[in-house]
């Protein structure tokens, strides 16, 4: 298990059919090591994030903390450009009501382009996709998410516009976001919180199996 700050980098295995457009990939390695596979950035590990395996997969937990991508300057120019694919498979385990997948984001800045976000409050267990610059405006990727199962999405974006697949079915067709598609700001990028949270305490999430940035819509 690790706690605190610590740096890993290099890789090992892309599952890919295409891995030069790959730019991060974020999992657990063959020799048990949490790393970015696709050997484009560092990353750093705040709180507690440990390899794990949860209802029989191999994953990352970071229920009780967050991976930190040091170098995110690959995932910012493939946002400016239109072109990227985004893919998870994640599981949600006793979350706090707010929770980030991804994103570079302040509680209280409106900027926050490319944040997937899950709200579990009142009722509520929803993912949000921020297509814009803006908390308002947000895309339903999914409402009532169950709480302890393995679950994917898939955001593929082509010239600005987006599809966006959950468990391998289409759920938004063509989100263009073209006139106010905004740049991702330089914050820190994380995943498992937003940037706001890198002290003790922050929002509990659940595990991943994998992360994967794209920086083209390749289908």
């Amino acid at each position: 298990m690790s706690k605190g700050v610590h740096v890993t980098g290099g890789g090992q295995e892309v599952n890919s059919s295409s891995p030069s457009k790959l730019i991060l990939d974020i999992g657990v390695d063959s020799d048990g090591v949490i790393r970015d596979r696709s050997n484009t950035s560092p990353v750093s590990f705040l709180r507690t994030v440990s390899p794990d395996t949860y209802d029989g997969v191999r994953c990352v937990n970071i229920h009780e903390g967050a991976i930190k991508i040091d170098k995110p300057h690959e995932i910012r120019k493939a946002w400016i450009g239109g072109n990227l694919r985004v893919q998870c498979r994640f599981s949600i385990y006793q979350p706090t009501p707010q929770n980030i997948i991804f994103g570079s984001c302040y509680g209280g800045d409106k900027n926050c382009p490319m944040t997937i976000y899950l709200y579990f409050s009142r009722g509520s267990s929803n993912m949000y996709f921020i297509y814009n610059t803006n908390w308002d405006t947000m895309t339903t990727i999914k409402t009532r998410i169950v709480n302890g199962k393995w679950n994917s999405f898939d955001i593929i974006m082509r010239n600005f516009k987006s599809d966006i697949y959950f468990n391998g079915s289409l759920v938004t067709s063509g989100l263009d976001n073209y006139s106010n598609h905004g740049v991702v700001r330089d914050y820190d990028v994380l995943i498992g919180d937003q940037s706001s949270n890198i002290g003790p305490a922050g929002h509990k999430f659940g595990y991943i199996e994998y992360l994967r940035i794209y920086n083209d819509s390749y289908y």
